[in-house]
């Protein structure tokens, strides 16, 4: 069985409903709320039927806060630099003018056409065993370009 999670009350209740008032993002906000209403005396009970917070971001609250702090309970998605870019500047510029020339010929680009495009960029892999050769991706290409404006 699991150790019960415990707060390590590191600030007074009004520096925490201070703090509350000062935030502008909902999410930090409601962890201040959580941790504030902790360091009241509420019980685990009181605290998530008003905070609506389920277990897990429950205990994520209070372990960010007995880790960090205050500055634990921040919001950090804003942070979060993505995924890795699939293509270089240059390949999405020549992939951007690919599609402009296509385009101006009435051919319309689809998202999986985009894709083997990519792929066939990128030189990636695909399973274990194969790996896209342009002439595959030249015929699966024809095929997927099939819609021509003005066709009927």
């Amino acid at each position: 069985m699991s150790q019960a999670l415990v707060l390590k009350v590191q600030d007074s209740a009004e520096v925490l409903w201070q703090a509350f008032k000062r935030s502008t993002c909902v999410v930090e906000r409601r962890f201040i709320q959580l941790i504030a209403l902790l360091t009241e005396g509420k019980s685990k009970a009181e605290v998530r039927s008003v905070t609506r917070y389920g277990d897990p971001a429950y205990c994520k609250a209070v372990q960010r806060y007995n880790a960090q702090g205050l500055a634990g309970l921040r919001d950090l998605r804003h942070t979060n630099l993505g995924a890795p870019q699939l293509l270089s500047d240059a390949q999405m510029l020549l992939l951007a003018q690919a599609i402009r020339f296509d385009f101006g010929q009435g051919v319309l680009w689809n998202s999986a056409k985009v894709g083997v495009q990519t792929a066939v960029e990128q030189k990636k892999t695909l399973g274990s065993q194969y790996t896209i050769q342009s002439s595959q991706v030249n015929s699966k290409v024809s095929r997927l370009s099939g819609s021509r404006r003005g066709r009927k």
